[in-house]
């Protein structure tokens, strides 16, 4: 069975996107002639997501309007959320939204060429509890993820032991339903801080899957504006007319 099914978080504030972010939520800001929801949509169809999950926050109703004039070839839900909830709490409010084993997690700023349903049997194989995407990291832009000889990660926030196989964390996780059970009794959180860095320091099954494919952050203006030029001057694989 293939991976069907994943979260897409969108409730960030973006103040590192100001003022393109003072009206609109950061989904739906242009990147080059389809906005980025668009953009995500079709890299979910071309890997073969059917349901799809976004929380919203800020310009929720102008993201509601959005989706009610466009069609799109996925089942769409949505989770308003009127406090942030952070990364963590925005996966445990749309717990309901899970009804397969396993579901991803990606965040708004990644535009990539990632195989999903390969990670996913890649994280099958690993009987993984979490399984994060490693890229490459070559300025040093981000901070390192070092994985062990069995490529688990024994730390994302403070690793202490070095190995050659490193990275970076790209925003995207593949999860076991049972995370669930793992995470903080708060219902705000972050994903990362919270629940990933202390089962890698309990030593639970968090593996990174290391692509090279290409990856680009929409996070801040001057990354938003390489990304424009990128994905104009040479397309993604998955990118439609």
């Amino acid at each position: 069975m293939n991976l069907s099914q994943g979260m897409f978080l969108c409730a960030g504030l973006s103040t590192r996107m100001r003022p393109l972010t003072d009206e609109l939520p950061k989904v739906l800001l242009p990147l080059g002639r389809k906005t980025i929801f668009e953009w995500a949509c079709d890299y979910f169809e071309s890997q073969q997501i059917e349901k799809i999950a976004v929380n919203i926050h800020h310009g929720a109703q102008t993201f509601h309007n959005f989706l009610a004039a466009h069609d799109f070839n996925q089942e769409i839900h949505t989770f308003d959320e009127e406090i942030i909830l952070g990364t963590g709490g925005a996966v445990k409010n749309m717990q309901a939204f899970v009804s397969q084993d396993h579901f991803f997690v990606m965040n708004c700023d990644v535009v990539t060429d990632v195989d999903l349903q390969r990670m996913y049997q890649y994280h099958i194989e690993k009987k993984a509890l979490a399984t994060l995407l490693i890229m490459p990291n070559p300025n040093k832009k981000y901070t390192p993820i070092y994985l062990n000889a069995h490529q688990n990660i024994e730390s994302i926030l403070s690793p202490k032991t070095r190995h050659d196989d490193m990275g970076m964390f790209g925003g995207v996780t593949i999860f076991s339903k049972d995370i669930f059970a793992h995470m903080p009794l708060e219902k705000e959180f972050c994903l990362v801080r919270h629940l990933l860095e202390p089962l890698c320091k309990n030593k639970e099954n968090i593996v990174g899957y290391k692509s090279s494919e290409r990856w680009l952050d929409t996070g801040e203006i001057d990354l938003y504006n390489f990304a424009i030029k990128e994905m104009t001057d040479k397309p993604l694989s998955w990118m439609k007319e």
